[in-house]
């Protein structure tokens, strides 16, 4: 499993050009999808709003990861990535 978290958050940083810190406050609410297109929105370095356009197949491999590690569908107030100890209930 730690591969897989590693495997998307690498995937997603580089195509993304997010920085750790800005990836590491996305919620999925964050995350949206406009017709073909993923875009984040999130604050940056400095306090501003951002938005960033996100790269498809990496925000699959985000949500892949997070439906195989917890068991159950992601949900708006859900962190992109979570850390020890703030893990989401598996129910």
């Amino acid at each position: 499993m730690r591969g897989r978290a590693d495997y998307a958050i690498v995937y997603m940083l580089v195509t993304s050009g997010l920085r750790g810190s800005e990836l590491c406050q996305l919620r999925l609410r964050d995350v949206e999808r406009f017709e073909e297109h993923w875009s984040a929105r999130f604050i940056e370095k400095g306090g501003s709003e951002a938005e960033q356009e996100l790269y498809g197949l990496a925000v699959e491999a985000c949500l892949d990861y997070f439906k195989s590690h917890f068991q159950r569908e992601p949900r708006s107030e859900d962190a992109l990535f979570w850390t020890f100890p703030r893990y989401p209930k598996l129910s």
